[in-house]
């Protein structure tokens, strides 16, 4: 993503610890908003995360329908997700 700025992070760090964890093809599902800005945050966070082996699949949803789904139908029961 072009024109957000950006800290350091400690991949290396980050990959260690998932190494003694034995985490190895993680993958799982991110609910976001359809908003342009929420899909800006959506594709740092899935770019932050495949830095340290991570996959990160992007479900795109209006936003009555990402508040549905995360706090009324199901609280709790989803992987991740990026709501108000």
């Amino acid at each position: 993503v072009t024109g957000v700025q950006t800290c350091a992070l400690p991949i290396s760090k980050a990959m260690t610890l998932l190494q003694e964890a034995n985490v190895t093809n993680l993958r799982f599902p991110m609910l976001i908003q359809a908003e342009p800005v929420w899909q800006q945050m959506g594709q740092i966070i899935k770019e932050s995360l495949a830095e340290v082996g991570l996959t990160v699949d992007l479900e795109t949803v209006d936003e009555g329908v990402a508040t549905k789904r995360t706090w009324i139908d199901n609280p709790g029961t989803f992987q991740a997700a990026l709501d108000r």
